[in-house]
């Protein structure tokens, strides 16, 4: 039976080596960007016409990370203390609304489970269907609404901005490391690319 990659030289569409290499070559890392590509029947699309570049997700996360810090550390007492205001009304309406969120979803719960309960099973064989969804609410109430949360937030100013300053700083962190990985997982995934192209050209295939 053809695979994704056997099932053109099965139909005829691949017959050169070189280009049954490329779309193989789909399938590891290096080329994982064409792994959904369309195909022409030409085979066109299955070489890459440029190698891939850099993702700059984490690259514009840092520069937010980085100007979002010196504009923290530039605020005055004033939009501080608003900060911080903000930050606690945040926390307590985050609870208010999990905790509405909790009582609806309860609230569905038991009805549903009122409604299992009061069917009658049409026959001694539907028992263990009835059980079992009653043992699916019951469990699903425990897991959603057995537990109560606890708003947090910064019990005074001071806390608030050390917090607030460490988290920026944890997220500089993080993603100049990740950036970095990427510029090294792209150049190791050019290099593969290069090398290959190199051979299937040198192959003259």
């Amino acid at each position: 039976m053809p695979t994704g990659y056997t099932a053109p030289v099965a139909d005829g569409e691949i017959v050169e080596f070189n280009e049954f290499a490329w779309n193989c070559a789909r399938a590891f890392g290096a080329l994982y960007f064409l792994r959904d590509a369309d195909e022409g029947k030409d085979g066109q699309r299955r070489i890459p016409k440029t190698l891939p570049t850099v993702c700059d997700w984490n690259q514009k996360r840092l520069q937010e990370s980085v100007a979002a810090l010196a504009a923290f550390e530039k605020m005055s007492p004033k939009r501080l203390v608003a900060a911080y205001e903000k930050h606690v009304r945040d926390a307590k309406e985050t609870g208010k609304k999990y905790a509405a969120e909790v009582r609806e979803k309860k609230l569905r719960y038991n009805t549903m489970l009122k409604k299992v309960r009061a069917w009658e099973s049409p026959s001694s064989d539907h028992e263990e269907f009835k059980k079992f969804m009653i043992q699916q609410l019951e469990e699903s109430i425990q897991f959603d609404c057995g537990h109560t949360y606890k708003p947090e937030w910064a019990k005074s100013i001071v806390i608030f901005v050390a917090q607030r300053i460490a988290s920026l700083n944890r997220d500089i962190e993080y993603h100049t490391k990740e950036h970095a990985a990427e510029v090294e997982r792209t150049a190791g995934r050019n290099a593969w690319i290069t090398k290959l192209a190199e051979s299937l050209d040198a192959k003259g295939a």
